[in-house]
């Protein structure tokens, strides 16, 4: 046996051992964490990272369990680990007597330490960008910060996230902010480059296929948009009500530039019974009526939207458009005497309706009883908006603009 086979082997045996304690390390902080005990699990690691030395196996384990498993921190830069203790635990004295707390300090700055000395490790770079991520407090889409200071941090997660997904990181969360990001910046064709990374790796997401259905629908790609909103919808039971609206609604919408009318009603009628107060569908399904010359079926889904939600007003713009539109003053007088009955008690919806009375006044001819319903109107918002408030400056002056552009 020559001096370099047995230089090979005495080298093999020792990444062995060396190995094999940091899986044991990792292998019992994990144990740990299965059963909701953040703190020991973060003993456990910070004594790996003094005995075994600064490695990313052990830091972002450690950071991993802090940013998803912390029950307080103050300002992001503290957090607070405990052990959850099990019902057996709860009946001994001692147990509670010494639960333990930990506080963790700057995980961001740990984690540019270990980029530092390793950069190659895409997992380290993912965990800095939901550290910065969870500093924005954005839980669901990618949205444009209105501050500075916010600007900033949306750039952190960016760079950190698509460095993560350049070394290879795999993660639907992820590719999905990074899609959010260049949908917010209106690249498209990069937004579905990123949507596209989770079906490719069968990787289980449903809002992907509704970020994907919203582009393609913008697009005027309606098979597309179709498609993929149908696999939303049938592919994730614990979607929120609101997505599930939206996708459906969605669907609907497709279906109605495509020409089948009938699902299209079956769509858009759900999302009405889904929720009755949202305008939208009910904005789409009149779009419809009134381009199909339906004007029984449209009054009657006008008069189910406002007296349903009196507060939007794109529901009172569509009111006004349809009555100048046929002639349908009487309509709407009635409509909006009978709101006025339902909801005297609401400033907000009492001085929509008395604005919109007067917008249909003025279209008839009748000024001075334009302004005095204007007056109300003013008087009714004045209780719950400031007195410079643009929008009670709008009421008469824009109105008049805005109604001479829908004849």
């Amino acid at each position: 046996m020559n001096r370099f086979y047995l230089c090979y082997l005495f080298l093999f045996f020792a990444c062995m051992l060396q190995a094999q304690p940091n899986e044991h390390y990792i292998r019992d902080a994990e144990r740990h964490i299965q059963e909701k005990k953040y703190a020991s699990a973060h003993l456990l690691l910070e004594d790996a990272i003094h005995k075994r030395g600064f490695l990313p196996t052990f830091i972002n384990p450690l950071v991993d369990n802090t940013l998803k498993h912390h029950h307080m921190h103050r300002e992001y830069a503290v957090f607070y680990l405990k052990d959850h203790l099990s019902e057996e635990e709860l009946a001994l004295p001692e147990k509670l007597q010494n639960k333990e707390v930990i506080a963790f300090r700057q995980p961001n700055q740990l984690l540019n330490k270990v980029i530092a000395n390793y950069p190659h490790y895409a997992w380290t770079y993912k965990l800095l960008g939901d550290y910065y991520r969870m500093t924005l407090n954005q839980k669901g889409r990618a949205l444009i910060p209105a501050d500075s200071t916010g600007q900033l941090v949306y750039e952190q997660v960016f760079a950190n996230y698509r460095k993560s997904v350049e070394l290879g990181y795999i993660d639907a969360c992820v590719n999905r902010w990074l899609g959010d990001y260049f949908t917010n910046a209106g690249r498209q064709d990069l937004a579905k480059q990123y949507f596209r990374r989770n079906i490719t790796h069968n990787l289980d997401d449903s809002p992907t296929y509704t970020r994907l259905a919203q582009i393609y629908l913008k697009e005027k790609k309606y098979n597309e948009a179709y498609k993929n909103a149908l696999l939303s919808i049938q592919g994730d039971t614990l979607i929120s009500p609101v997505e599930r609206y939206n996708i459906t609604r969605i669907a609907a919408l497709s279906l109605y530039h495509l020409g089948v009318e009938d699902q299209f009603l079956d769509y858009i009628f759900e999302c009405i019974q889904q929720f009755p107060d949202i305008q939208d569908a009910y904005l789409d399904v009149i779009r419809h009526y009134e381009n199909t010359n339906m004007l029984v079926r449209s009054e009657r889904m006008i008069r189910q939207m406002l007296l349903n939600n009196p507060f939007d007003l794109a529901g009172f713009k569509c009111l006004e458009k349809h009555s100048i539109k046929h002639g349908a003053y009487r309509f709407a007088e009635n409509l909006l005497e009978e709101m006025i009955g339902k909801f005297e008690h609401y400033d907000e919806a009492m001085g929509n309706i008395y604005r919109f009375r007067g917008n249909l006044m003025h279209e008839q001819g009748f000024e001075e009883e334009a302004r005095k319903l204007w007056d109300i109107s003013k008087s009714y918002y004045n209780r719950f908006l400031p007195t410079d408030s643009p929008i009670i400056k709008q009421i008469g002056i824009m109105d008049l603009e805005t109604s001479s552009v829908m004849k």
